[in-house]
């Protein structure tokens, strides 16, 4: 598998030694400078710089292990309790899995979708057969399913486009089920998935969020995910909004 590293860990020309949480007697070397991935590539956001003999010294590492790396948002987090993330396309399969988190109080508060399986299915297969632009994801948190995203160009839908006003956007939007919130991953899937985004939408210089001013948690996590607000917006039928952008820069 390809891992990808965050922020400023990139920089380190694209190579380490990168540890899975699964195992300490694992290390995987990062494969080169290609950053090419498919809809199934796992994505692990932190990596350690590659030393001379650190491969031999994985199997040493019996018990205990505690790195810690810099992201672009300048917090520091133990790499040991990063999860296993990876993206994988929404299937007509999965939609009863997504009533059952639309009835999630804390989800139902802030997306505008009934949980009934016929208004579920009338709003996502199309997308799910791609007759509409917007690409859904589930995002698969260690092993489980862990919360639904969704990634379309501004200029596909300009009423948003006009409303938000900045150009050459990749939008997101994203929800995370029940038992990930509250434990600091949400702020990992969003990174994770802010990078993987740009990359599958090159003519796009920027991802941007509009999550609601009220939803704190919301904007928070973007926050330590690496996005700046940059002001504001009404966007169509829905809440008073903040302007959250993470550039492409940021990735550089």
């Amino acid at each position: 598998d390809q891992f990808w590293s965050c922020g400023s860990d990139r920089a380190r020309a694209g190579r380490g030694i990168v540890l899975d949480k699964r195992t300490v007697l694992t290390a995987t070397v990062e494969g080169g400078a290609s950053r090419q991935t498919s809809p199934t590539t796992i994505l692990s956001p932190y990596t350690v710089p590659r030393i001379a003999g650190a491969a031999r010294l994985v199997p040493l590492l019996t018990g205990f292990l505690s790195v810690r790396m810099r992201c672009s948002s300048g917090a520091r987090m133990a790499a040991m309790s990063v999860p296993p993330i990876r993206f994988r396309p929404l299937a007509e399969g999965d939609l009863p899995i997504l009533v059952e988190w639309f009835a999630e109080s804390e989800i139902a508060r802030w997306w505008n979708q009934p949980a009934e399986i016929d208004s579920v299915r009338a709003k996502y297969l199309p997308r799910i057969e791609q007759r509409e632009p917007t690409q859904m994801w589930i995002a698969e948190i260690d092993g489980q399913d862990g919360g639904l995203l969704q990634s379309y160009l501004h200029v596909d839908y300009s009423q948003h486009d006009e409303c938000v006003g900045i150009a050459e956007a990749v939008g997101i939007d994203y929800l995370i089920a029940g038992p990930h919130r509250g434990r600091g991953r949400g702020r990992l899937v969003l990174r994770a998935f802010a990078d993987w985004t740009l990359d599958r939408y090159p003519d796009a210089s920027r991802c941007v969020a509009t999550p609601a001013q009220a939803n704190e948690a919301s904007w928070r996590a973007l926050e330590h995910a690496g996005f700046s607000r940059v002001g504001e917006c009404q966007p169509p039928d829905e809440p008073l909004a903040y302007i959250y952008v993470r550039n492409r820069e940021v990735l550089s």
